[in-house]
């Protein structure tokens, strides 16, 4: 099983469906919307497995454990916010799935 078909059998899992949209710009940055997790394509560069489970594993946190009210829209503290939410989300994720810290330390 390569990493795409991987992430996408973890994401219905995890998520009730595949909520993964591989992106086929190089310079995606990962991110998710709510809804998707959108993640680059792989190009089969040695070490990209790794990375890409640990995008993943950070962007699934983010669709399950974030929610975007309570974060805020007030741009003095929202920076922060999110900082803080980040950690939060990291520690959350990691005591859902116990095999990942490892992922956050490649």
């Amino acid at each position: 099983m390569d990493i795409r078909q991987l992430l996408s059998s973890f994401s219905a899992l995890a998520l009730g469906q595949d909520k993964v949209v591989w992106v086929d710009q190089s310079d995606m940055a990962a991110n998710s919307d709510q809804n998707y997790i959108y993640l680059p394509k792989p190009q089969g560069i040695s070490g990209e497995s790794d990375l890409l489970l640990a995008l993943f594993f950070r962007e699934l946190g983010r669709l399950k454990f974030t929610d975007p009210a309570q974060v805020g829209s007030d741009e003095r503290v929202t920076a922060l916010a999110y900082a803080l939410e980040e950690a939060r989300v990291k520690q959350a994720i990691m005591a859902e799935y116990k095999g990942v810290a490892g992922f956050f330390e490649s």
